[in-house]
C-alpha cells in the first residue's frame, strides 16, 4: 500500500492556526491517536543555534501546536518529552535555551530531554554491504509514540534534509561527523533502526538557497515517503 503524505497551508502564523493545520494534515493521512498513549517523544531539528526564521531549525510554534493536538485527544496527563541529541558543533542544553524551547516547556508543562544523556544501546545494521554501528537512545525504542518534527531544507551533502536526516540527529553520540564519509548509508541505516510513528514537517519557513516562507505543514507515517 502506498504511504499518503499531506501538505496543508497554514492560514496565518498564530498558534491556533498552526495547531488547526496540523490537525488537518493528520486528518488527511488518516492518522488517529491511540488514547492509551502515555509517553510521547517529540524530536525537532535543533541542529544549531539559528532561529526557526532562518530556515535551519524547527519552529517551537509547530511543536506547541502538536502538543496541544496530543493533549486534546490523550488528556492532560500524557507524558510528553521534547528530545534532541548533542551534535559535533551543538550542545542540546544551549539550543533549548536559545531557540525558545525552555520557554515552551514551561508554558506547556513538558520535559526537555537530552538524548545523549540517555542510556545508549549499540545497534548494528548493514547498508550496501557496510556494517554501521550506532549508539541509540533507549527512550526512542520504548516510548508509546515517537514523533519526528523536521525542518524542510536543503543541504549540500544530501541535497534535501528533512524526515530521514532528522532521525540521523537522534544518534546519541555527539560526534556524528564520523559518519560523514558514508553519510547516505548512515542515514538509511539509522532509519532502519529508529522508526517514528509519525512525521510532521515544519515548512513554515523552509531553507533553499535563501530562507523561504512557505507557510506549509506536511505529515506522513513513512519518513521516506515524506522526503520523496
Amino acid at each position: 500500500m502506498r504511504s499518503v503524505v499531506s501538505l496543508v497551508h497554514v492560514q496565518g502564523s498564530e498558534g491556533k492556526n498552526i495547531k488547526d493545520s496540523i490537525s488537518k494534515a493528520l486528518e488527511l493521512i488518516g492518522f488517529k491517536l491511540d488514547c492509551a498513549v502515555k509517553s510521547v517523544i517529540v524530536k525537532p531539528n535543533l541542529c544549531y543555534y539559528w532561529d526557526a526564521y532562518t530556515g535551519y531549525t524547527t519552529d517551537p510554534r509547530v511543536v506547541a501546536g502538536l502538543i496541544d493536538y496530543i493533549r486534546e485527544f490523550c488528556g492532560e496527563y500524557v507524558y510528553i518529552r521534547i528530545a534532541e541529541a548533542d551534535a559535533t558543533a551543538m550542545r542540546t542544553k544551549y539550543a533549548f535555551k536559545v531557540l525558545g524551547y525552555e520557554k515552551l516547556a514551561k508554558e506547556k508543562n513538558v520535559e526537555l530531554f537530552n538524548l545523549s544523556e540517555d542510556t545508549l544501546i549499540e545497534k548494528a545494521v548493514k547498508v550496501n554491504n557496510r556494517e554501521i554501528k550506532f549508539k541509540v537512545p533507549r527512550i526512542l525504542l520504548t516510548s508509546d509514540l515517537f514523533i519526528n518534527v523536521p525542518k524542510l531544507k536543503i543541504m549540500r551533502a544530501t541535497k534535501i534534509t528533512c524526515a530521514m536526516k532528522n532521525i540521523f540527529g537522534c544518534i546519541g553520540t555527539p560526534r556524528k561527523i564520523i559518519y560523514h564519509k558514508f553519510l547516505s548509508e548512515a542515514i538509511v541505516g539509522i532509519n532502519k533502526i529508529l522508526r517514528p510513528h509519525l512525521t510532521v514537517v515544519d515548512g513554515i519557513v523552509a531553507l533553499g538557497r535563501l530562507p523561504t516562507k512557505l507557510n506549509m505543514i506536511m505529515a506522513g507515517t513513512d519518513p521516506f515517503a515524506v522526503d520523496w
